[in-house]
């Protein structure tokens, strides 16, 4: 898929996200994660005649890049290895604080890392909704005008609509009634009480959303006033409020917003005993979350999991309620990542436990990771292999977590397994396991195994094993052989169109190349890289 330039601060609306486009920037951003199955960890390379030190811990998200085994070798030159790819961020059912996001974007965008801003957007999508309707720039100067406009245009460009952007630009004409906006929003916020003083605080955002002509903060101003309602006792009125505010949003096609606000008032119309009233709004709820994940997840590439509404949605759910068949496809691209194919006996349920478990482990969220997992094990109708890749996962949690001797004992058995597919896939995470815990020479005997299966051609993470095995080979000092098994797998991942894998591998290679003395080499490559994150998704 061609890419073109994009200029600041007027984005292009052509932000496309496939299967490697959602993959975070982990090569050039600081809040690094680790995740078993692959290496992706700071080393030096290590003398041909030094051996690999003992076991070193892997530490969580926070701390990959600390607790990573080092080696030693004058001069001191950090290489970081690829792997399975990473997702930026944190996949957890915490919301990224606003503020931090727009912090992460404006360095992003200082460095012209055009593709992982966006993609940073496109995983915070509930962060970057709020980013907009209460922390615009001329209220928070550290908020600059091209990060609102960066965020406007990638969800935008998810709706085919100008929504956002047009709220953007409207704040920016009329400063005098969105100042009064955003301080009568934080006045709300900084009361913590419900008393007269808030809901003339909401009545008052109601007339400035009017007078704003937006349709964003009418229905914001709705789940404001449906909120002030419960906690004031009046959940009927509440009810009116919130699904006034999901069927405004969805006429505008504000799926994520719409999905959302039905949940809300799903659990208002329990709360008042309307049982019938809570199947029609959990319902829609889940269809519009699914109308969300297919527009955030053009060209056939990873929906964004909002773990927030589907933990929520499966909790609301009546007992006679099922998730709709349709989500077992939509959610294809993530559970496939774990080796788990679609047939007829995927049910909605194991799908989306397992797709959360991946897109957890992705975020460098292990520990919720093997939380879900435990969900989709338990599920009746979970089969034999599937059962099998979710052990695979479960270990790669496990080893994330730093309890590599539990993730080795996960895998003891399913490296005999007589399934190719999952053999292969076990010894290569067994592979990386090792390697990531410094031994080398062990950790490539099994990741060559992996890749010498015959009949298991097609299983996660192949792609991922070569590249393990050929930074396993540079760490030995094998540097020309290395090199040129590197070069294949960048050959493959630019085929593949794996744009953030092919960074990864790239910025290997310019400090290698660095290390060796040839430096117009590597400057020439890193320059490659800077043009691959300058353009648009």
């Amino acid at each position: 898929m061609p890419n073109t330039l994009m200029k600041l601060p007027t984005y292009s609306r052509t932000f496309r996200i496939d299967a490697d486009h959602l993959i975070a920037c982990l090569a050039f951003c600081s809040f690094l994660v680790s995740s078993s199955g692959c290496t992706l960890v700071s080393k030096r390379l290590p003398d041909k005649n030094e051996t690999a030190s003992p076991q070193a811990s892997i530490g969580d998200r926070a701390e990959a890049a600390s607790s990573a085994m080092r080696v030693s070798n004058p001069p001191a030159q950090q290489i970081r290895f690829d792997g399975q790819e990473q997702l930026l961020g944190g996949g957890s059912c915490q919301a990224m604080p606003p503020k931090d996001l727009a912090n992460q974007l404006t360095e992003l965008i200082e460095q012209k890392k055009l593709h992982s801003a966006a993609t940073l957007v496109q995983l915070h999508q509930r962060s970057a909704c709020r980013l907009l309707l209460g922390q615009p720039a001329h209220v928070q100067p550290d908020v600059s005008a091209t990060v609102l406009t960066l965020v406007s245009d990638v969800i935008d460009d998810g709706t085919g609509k100008t929504n956002w952007r047009s709220l953007v630009d409207r704040f920016q004409t009329d400063t005098t009634r969105a100042s009064q906006w955003h301080t009568t929003l934080a006045s709300l916020g900084a009361s913590g009480e419900v008393s007269s003083t808030s809901q003339d605080q909401i009545h008052r955002l109601k007339l400035l959303s009017s007078e704003l002509e937006s349709p964003l903060l009418q229905i914001e101003s709705l789940r404001l006033e449906g909120q002030f309602r419960i906690a004031s006792g009046k959940t009927s009125l509440a009810l009116e409020s919130l699904v006034s505010a999901a069927e405004l949003a969805a006429q505008h096609g504000l799926s994520n917003l719409a999905s959302d606000l039905w949940l809300m008032s799903c659990e208002a119309s329990l709360r008042l005993d309307k049982i019938e009233q809570s199947r029609q709004c959990w319902n829609a709820a889940v269809s519009s979350g699914l109308a969300s994940m297919h527009t955030r997840g053009a060209n056939q590439g990873l929906p964004t999991i909002d773990t927030v509404f589907w933990e929520q949605a499966v909790r609301l759910a009546h007992p006679g309620d099922k998730l709709p068949k349709e989500l077992t496809v939509t959610l294809a691209p993530w559970h496939s990542r774990l080796g788990i194919r679609m047939d007829g006996s995927l049910t909605p349920e194991v799908a989306l436990w397992s797709a959360i478990a991946e897109y957890q482990l992705a975020t460098g969220q292990p520990h919720l990771a093997s939380l879900s997992i435990k969900r989709a094990e338990t599920i009746d109708a979970t089969s034999t292999q599937v059962r099998s890749f979710l052990q695979i996962a479960l270990a790669r949690s496990m080893a994330a977590q730093g309890q590599q001797a539990v993730a080795t004992t996960i895998l003891g058995t399913l490296t005999e397994s007589d399934n190719p597919r999952i053999r292969a896939s076990s010894l290569a995470t067994l592979g990386s396991i090792k390697i990531q815990s410094g031994a080398y020479e062990q950790g490539s005997k099994f990741l060559g195994q992996a890749l010498s299966i015959r009949g298991a051609e097609d299983w996660p993470g192949r792609l991922a094993a070569e590249a393990d095995l050929a930074n396993a080979r540079l760490i030995m000092g094998d540097l020309d052989n290395a090199l040129q098994n590197l070069h294949a797998v960048q050959a493959q991942m630019l085929k593949d169109n794996r744009w953030q894998s092919l960074c990864q591998s790239l910025a290997n290679e310019a400090a290698i190349l660095h290390l060796e003395g040839r430096k117009e080499e590597a400057e020439l490559i890193r320059q490659r890289i800077d043009s691959i994150e300058s353009r648009t998704l």
